[in-house]
C-alpha cells in the first residue's frame, strides 16, 4: 500500500509547519527481474516509510523561503550495482536536509537550492552507490516583453560507483542558458544550451579488464523549439 498524511500548522501570516508522513511500495521491473544479463528474478518488493518536517515562511513581498528535514526508511531497496543488475539491500536509511530561496531582484526571478543527504545501507555503514550527498543550484529568470532569458547553474558532489564505496566519482558543475521570444500571438520560439563550458563529467563508472571508466555524459548541446498555436 502506499498512502501519505499531512496536517498545517500556521505560525502566523508569513511562516507555517508542514509535518507529513507517507508509506510507499515499489514492485520491481519486468526489466528489473528479466532483463537478459541483467536482470534479477529474485528481486523483493521495496517498502519504505518517510517522516519529514518542512517550514515555509514568506519573508517578505518578493522573498520566500522553504525549508526541510526528512528521514525515509527503506526494506529491501532496490539498487543497482556496478554491473548494472539491480539487487535488494536489506535496510537502508536516507537522512536529508533540503532548503530553497525564491528572490525577485529588479525584475530577475531567482532560486537558489541546496539538498543536503546521507543515503546509507544500515546493515554495512557504506553510503549508497551513486548518490551525490550535496547539490547547490542556482536559477535566474527574466522575461523582457516578448523576450526572454535564463540560466541555470548546478554543482554536485562527489558519489562513490560501488557498495563498497572504493571507487570514488568525482564531483561536477554545470551551467546552461536558455531564451524565448514570442514571435506573435500564434509562433513561440525556445532556445537552450546545456552544459554551456563543454564540460566532461560522469555519473557511473564501468570496469573492463578490471580496470574503471567513466560512462560519459552529453557534452554541450543546443535544443531549439518552434511552437505554433493557431487561432481557431
Amino acid at each position: 500500500n502506499t498512502w501519505r498524511a499531512s496536517l498545517t500548522v500556521p505560525l502566523n501570516a508569513n511562516n507555517d509547519v508542514l509535518l507529513s508522513y507517507s508509506e510507499g511500495f515499489r514492485a520491481p521491473t519486468f526489466n528489473d527481474l528479466y532483463y537478459p544479463d541483467y536482470g534479477n528474478p529474485t528481486l523483493k518488493p521495496e517498502h519504505s516509510k518517510s517522516y519529514e518536517v518542512q517550514w515555509r515562511s514568506q519573508l517578505s513581498d518578493s522573498s520566500r523561503l522553504e525549508t526541510s528535514l526528512y528521514r525515509t526508511d527503506i526494506r529491501d531497496a532496490i539498487v543497482a550495482d556496478t554491473q548494472w543488475v539491480q539487487q535488494n539491500i536489506g535496510a537502508v536509511r536516507v537522512t536529508g536536509f533540503e532548503s530553497a530561496l525564491q528572490q525577485e531582484w529588479f525584475g530577475w526571478q531567482s532560486s537558489l537550492g541546496i539538498a543536503i543527504i546521507d543515503p546509507r545501507d544500515r546493515e554495512t555503514g557504506h553510503t549508497l552507490s551513486r548518490r551525490a550527498r550535496r547539490t547547490l543550484s542556482l536559477d535566474l529568470d527574466r522575461q523582457f516583453d516578448q523576450l526572454g532569458v535564463g540560466a541555470s547553474w548546478q554543482a554536485v558532489s562527489s558519489s562513490y560507483n560501488d557498495e563498497q564505496n572504493q571507487h570514488p566519482i568525482a564531483g561536477y558543475g554545470l551551467l546552461g542558458v536558455r531564451g524565448n521570444w514570442q514571435v506573435s500571438p500564434e509562433v513561440k520560439l525556445d532556445l537552450k544550451l546545456d552544459n554551456l563550458l563543454d564540460k566532461t563529467f560522469t555519473r557511473a563508472l564501468y570496469d573492463y579488464n578490471a580496470n574503471y571508466y567513466a560512462y560519459r555524459e552529453e557534452r554541450r548541446t543546443v535544443q531549439l523549439a518552434i511552437t505554433w498555436t493557431p487561432t481557431l
